[in-house]
């Protein structure tokens, strides 16, 4: 399974996210499947851990850059060390969990080849 950061094509974006709820899955999130929905700019999707709601937006690469993804944030937002959106998020104050996705240093390495 690897993952398509730069995706294009909603369909893309929307494969990219059922492969991390898989990921997802270990830590206690479930994807709920009936919340996916597809825009021109990508996809939004929740998932849910416990009692907590948390939102994914996946932006496609041709979208990035343009304000898009600050406008549509609705809830928490989960992400990964591996998004890279740390940063991003921090800079716009945006409520996010972050979770690490790579529970072994090989995995890492395996990753990055």
């Amino acid at each position: 399974m690897r993952f398509n950061l730069n995706a294009t094509t909603q369909d893309e974006a929307a494969e990219y996210i059922k492969n991390r709820a898989m990921q997802l899955l270990r830590l206690g999130y479930v994807l709920d499947y009936d919340s996916i929905r597809m825009y021109e700019w990508g996809v939004s999707v929740y998932f849910t851990k416990g009692l907590q709601s948390f939102q994914v937006l996946y932006l496609l690469d041709q979208f990035r850059g343009q304000g898009i993804y600050k406008k549509n944030v609705k809830e928490t937002i989960l992400t990964s060390f591996q998004c890279g959106l740390q940063d991003y998020l921090d800079k716009h104050k945006i409520s996010y969990v972050i979770e690490n996705l790579n529970p072994y240093i090989e995995y890492d390495f395996i990753s990055k080849y």
